[in-house]
């Protein structure tokens, strides 16, 4: 592994037995989980701000950056897909996956459905392409802080992590404040 570059998120890759690490030049690098020995790593294409990782157990890895979302081949490291974000400048800031669905939190503080096999955002209706999204609360942002300025823009938060409970039926997501300067959090179960 590259010498004195940070990690920036972590998954654990049942199916192989290997942990990946995302580190914030751009790399994402593959260790066997019972030796430690690093047994893949790979430069990024192009990302900007990466922020996490997730893995699905049938072999792919989900990096998620500023506008969009790569899917790579857990066996090789090679792009599968890429998938943009349906909105602009939200950076994608969670990821997890259900089976074939890829859930994706954002900066804007909004929670979107991937439908891998289908390769397409879940939509509202058939004659629609309006993508189904679940919206945070705004959640709690500490006072003195919402008076440095930040009060004049409407604050939402980011959805930093997500994930499924064992039936598939809820979603726990948490978060806070996207601008550095807040001090807040978030939390909420979808069902």
């Amino acid at each position: 592994m590259v010498q004195g570059q940070k990690i920036r998120a972590l998954t654990f890759n049942q199916r192989w037995r290997e942990i990946a690490a995302l580190t914030l030049n751009g790399y994402i690098h593959v260790f066997n989980a019972e030796t430690f020995r690093q047994t893949l790593s790979r430069k990024l294409p192009s990302c900007q701000d990466l922020v996490c990782l997730a893995t699905q157990e049938s072999g792919m890895y989900a990096i998620g950056c500023k506008s969009y979302t790569l899917l790579l081949d857990c066996r090789t490291l090679q792009s599968i897909k890429k998938i943009t974000s349906r909105y602009n400048g939200c950076g994608i800031r969670s990821a997890s996956f259900r089976g074939d669905m890829l859930t994706i939190g954002t900066g804007l503080g909004l929670l979107m459905f991937y439908d891998v096999r289908a390769g397409k955002y879940l939509e509202s209706n058939i004659h629609s392409s309006k993508t189904v999204t679940l919206k945070a609360s705004r959640g709690y942002v500490f006072p003195d802080e919402e008076a440095d300025g930040y009060n004049q823009v409407k604050y939402v938060p980011a959805i930093y992590t997500h994930c499924y409970d064992d039936s598939g039926t809820r979603i726990f997501t948490a978060g806070g404040p996207l601008p550095a300067p807040l001090i807040g959090n978030y939390a909420g179960i979808w069902q």
